[in-house]
C-alpha cells in the first residue's frame, strides 16, 4: 500500500488500524497537502461494516467544530471506498499521560474545555460517539485537542443500533459506561461517563476503577470511583465533584456535556494560569510540579489497570 497512488492521493505511511478501518498518511497531489485516508478493513467486511463506514462519513460531514477532525471527502476508486480527512499533527492524549501522576492543571483545563465543547457539539447535532478515550484524542504541538475516530458513532434517536448484533458490547475496554457493559440503550450520557474516565486519567495518571479485563468491567458496574482530591493536593473539591458526577452509575444522574462545559470554563478562568498572566503561569507550574512530586511518593503502588488492547465492535 505504501507508495501506491489512488486517484490523486499518494500513500505515504500507515498511521494506525483497528476494527473500524486502516488509516494512512497520504499526499493530495492536487492540492499539495497531506491528508489522512481511512479505508475499510480488508478482511471481514460485510454490508454492516460498509454502512457503518457511511455513517461515520455522515457524522463527520455534519459536525463543524475546531476540536473535531474535519472530513474532506468520501471517495470510491475501483470499488474501494475511503474517507479523506484532515491530518492532525501531534500526539494522542495517551502519550501525554504516559505513566505520570497527571497533567498540570494549566495543561488540563484548556484541553478539558476543548474536548467537552466538541462532545457538546456532537450531542447537539444528534450523534453519540461511543468510543471516547485518550487514544482517540489528538493534541497538536500548540495544545489544540481534536477528537478522532467516529467509527462507532450512532444517531442519538436510534433506540436500537441496527448495525450492531443483539447482545454485542460496543466500545473499548476499559473506557466503557455501565450501560455499554450491560448492553442497554447508549445515549449522550454514556459519552459523558467516558469523558469522566478520560478526565480522571488525565488528572491522575490512574483509572478511577481497578481491575483487569472483566474485573475492570465489574468495578465500573459496582465500585465507587477513586477520589481525585486524595491523589493530588492542587485539585479543588469542585473539579473533583464534576468528574465524580460524570462517573455516576445512573445515566440520568450525569450532567450533559452542554451543562458541564460552562462549569469547566469557569474553573479554568479562576485558575492562576489565567488570572495572573506570565508570573501566575510560572508560579502555577512550579507549585504543580512540586505537589505532583509529593503525590508521586504517595502513589507508588502500581495501578492494576487492564493491559487488554481495546477492541471494536
Amino acid at each position: 500500500m505504501i507508495g501506491r497512488k489512488i486517484s490523486h492521493f499518494t500513500i505515504l505511511k500507515k498511521l494506525g488500524s483497528g476494527g473500524m478501518g486502516d488509516v494512512f498518511l497520504a499526499r493530495d497531489e492536487s492540492l499539495r497537502r497531506k491528508v489522512a485516508i481511512k479505508f475499510l478493513p480488508r478482511i471481514g467486511v460485510g454490508p454492516k461494516a460498509a454502512e457503518r463506514f457511511q455513517r461515520e462519513a455522515h457524522a463527520l460531514a455534519a459536525l463543524n467544530h475546531p476540536n473535531i477532525v474535519s472530513l474532506y471527502a468520501l471517495e470510491e476508486v475501483d470499488g474501494t471506498r475511503f474517507l479523506v480527512m484532515e491530518w492532525v499533527r501531534g500526539k494522542p492524549l495517551t502519550d501525554l499521560i504516559g505513566s505520570s501522576t497527571g497533567l498540570p492543571l494549566d495543561t488540563f483545563y484548556p484541553l478539558a474545555v476543548q474536548i467537552a465543547g466538541a462532545l457538546a457539539e456532537t450531542h447537539e447535532r444528534g450523534f453519540v460517539h461511543r468510543d471516547l478515550k485518550p487514544a482517540n484524542v489528538m493534541v497538536t504541538p500548540r495544545g489544540k485537542a481534536k477528537i478522532l475516530d467516529f467509527g462507532l458513532v450512532k444517531y442519538r434517536e436510534e433506540i436500537e443500533d441496527k448495525l450492531t448484533e443483539s447482545g454485542r458490547i460496543v466500545g473499548s475496554m476499559p473506557y466503557m459506561s455501565p450501560e455499554q457493559l450491560t448492553g442497554e440503550e447508549v445515549g449522550p450520557p454514556s459519552d459523558v461517563f467516558n469523558l469522566g474516565l478520560l478526565f480522571f486519567e488525565v488528572l491522575s495518571g490512574l483509572r478511577p476503577f481497578r481491575g483487569r479485563r472483566w474485573g475492570m468491567a465489574q468495578a465500573i458496574l459496582e465500585d465507587v470511583p477513586l477520589v481525585l482530591t486524595d491523589l493530588r493536593d492542587d485539585i479543588s473539591s469542585e473539579l473533583d465533584g464534576l468528574v465524580q458526577a460524570c462517573l455516576a452509575k445512573e445515566p440520568a444522574d450525569r450532567p450533559t456535556a452542554a451543562k458541564l462545559l460552562p462549569k469547566l470554563e469557569r474553573l479554568a478562568q479562576a485558575h492562576p494560569y489565567q488570572r495572573f498572566g506570565r508570573i501566575g503561569q510560572q508560579l502555577c507550574s512550579w507549585i504543580c510540579g512540586f505537589r505532583n512530586r509529593k503525590v508521586e511518593v504517595r502513589a507508588v503502588e502500581p495501578s492494576s489497570t487492564s493491559s487488554f488492547r481495546p477492541s471494536h465492535a
